[in-house]
Order: C-alpha cells, then structure tokens, then sequence
C-alpha cells in the first residue's frame, strides 16, 4: 500500500508499476509519461488525496491504482499533501468509463470515515474491503494489484444511466505488491 518516492513523479512511477504488474500496458514509461503529461495540465491533489489520470496508447484496460503515502506529497493541492493516490488510467480509444470511476470517486473521497479507512488499512486486502463498502457507485473489480471496471457495469452504465457495480477480489489479489 505504501508507494515509494519523494515526488509526484516518483509516486506516479510507482503506481504505474503496479499497472505493469498486473499486464495492464505494453509500456510502463510511456504510461508514466501519459499520466504526467495529464498533470501538467492541471493538478489533481484535494483534500489530502491526489487522483493523477490519463488516456494512453500504452493503457491495454481501465484500470485503477491506490497508493498511500503516511507523510504525504504534493499533487499541486492548496490544502496540503496527498495521503492517498488513486491513478486512473485507461486505454486511448477506450470510451468514457473512466470518467464514471473518476466521478465516483470523487464523491466516495469527500467522506472523511472513507479516507480514514483506507489511511488505517494494513493490506491489499482491507482497501478492497473498505471499497466493497463504497462499491455502490463505482462497478469495479480486483486484480493483481489494480482494479478494472467490470464489462457489466460498462454494458449497465451505457444503457440504464445508473450503473449497477460490484467490486470482487481476485484470489491473485492477496499479497501487497512489493515496491522496490
């Protein structure tokens, strides 16, 4: 759960590795490069939270990311370092799902017992946990360190408008991946 490094860039790395790990991208620089390109555009740090995203050639799947960083670091927010990072990555020519997770996670991140949980959660397992009880609005699922939006709620959120989500964890999913 605890990324390593002391920047942005260090952070975003990081969590592209996990992206790597998990056989999400064909090239994990060029993820990174996506991804800082989008945060130079514009900062995406609140609330002690940071939520770096990006379209990418490199992305093969809709993928979601989280790290945690105890002593925080900066995403360009005015108040204050980011403690919890959620990147969102997906694929180029992919449709909008992306922005439904962006959006629901936005609106799961402004509750501070939400926060809170996922400051306190010792492994892999208890974020998952901890999103299971939020899933109501973000139709994921687990794997091998990163979490992908399932084709159910794809094919549920294009023709109801209200998506119908379910966040499982994947028996690869049972380690913390290690950072190093």
């Amino acid at each position: 759960l605890q990324v390593n490094g002391d920047t942005k860039a260090d952070v975003i790395a990081s969590l592209a590795g996990l992206v790597a790990a998990a056989g999400r991208t064909t090239d994990v620089n060029a993820l990174i490069a996506d991804v800082m390109a989008r945060e130079a555009i514009m900062a995406t740090g609140f609330e002690g939270v940071a939520i770096p995203h990006a379209r990418s050639a490199a992305c093969t799947q809709a993928s979601v990311v989280v790290g945690r960083r105890l002593e925080g670091i900066d995403f360009g927010a005015d108040d204050g370092d980011a403690k919890l990072i959620f990147m969102i990555v997906a694929p180029a020519d992919g449709d909008d799902a992306h922005l439904s997770i962006l959006a629901a996670l936005a609106r799961r991140i402004i509750d501070e017992d939400f926060r809170a949980a996922l400051l306190k959660a010792s492994t892999a397992a208890d974020v998952v946990a901890v999103g299971k009880g939020v899933a109501a609005s973000a139709g994921v699922a687990s794997g091998k360190g990163a979490i992908t939006l399932s084709r159910r709620f794809l094919r549920s959120s294009r023709h109801s408008g209200v998506p119908s989500t379910r966040l499982r964890r994947s028996e690869e999913h049972t380690s913390e991946p290690s950072h190093g």
